[in-house]
């Protein structure tokens, strides 16, 4: 209704009342329970899925990298491995869960979580153990080689 001055000018009728519904969109809660399993050259990544996402976007780097790589992923997927990985590099990762545009959005990112690939291994043995008693002195000198060769590729120092 508009309202009149008294004078001049007379109040107006009322108009018709009109409903607007307003609805706002909720922020979806940040993947939970991130996990890695590590190798020489992959990290398999996961995490927990999150109500009403719509899909996951991941990101990685190198730790000597400045920017992300990224992946989007659909809502069934909650897991991803990373291949081709330096091998004992040190990497990040985080996961964002997506909204729909609508009715959810986007959650922040997990925290970034630093993982390092595993150096290249090597068994472990005893020197006390039985197994050199019977070795003479020019297989003792072979093994000895070995050894240095496999710290040597792994990038151990012995000292």
């Amino acid at each position: 209704q508009a309202l009149g001055d008294g004078g001049d000018y007379t109040s107006s009728a009322y108009t018709t009342a009109r409903a607007v519904k307003i609805s706002e969109s909720v922020q979806l809660d940040a993947p939970v329970s991130p996990r890695e399993t590590v190798a020489e050259t992959s990290i398999s990544v996961a995490w927990d899925a999150v109500a009403n996402a719509s899909g996951y976007r991941l990101l990685w780097k190198n730790k000597a990298d400045s920017a992300y790589s990224r992946v989007v992923f659909d809502a069934t997927t909650t897991s991803y491995e990373l291949t081709g990985l330096d091998n004992g590099a040190t990497y990040y990762w985080k996961v964002q869960a997506l909204g729909d545009g609508g009715a959810f959005l986007s959650s922040a990112y997990t925290t970034a979580r630093s993982v390092e690939t595993t150096s290249a291994s090597f068994a472990a043995f005893d020197l006390d153990s039985e197994l050199f008693d019977n070795l003479d002195e020019e297989d003792l000198d072979l093994l000895a080689l070995e050894v240095a060769g496999m710290l040597l590729a792994s990038g151990r120092r012995l000292f």
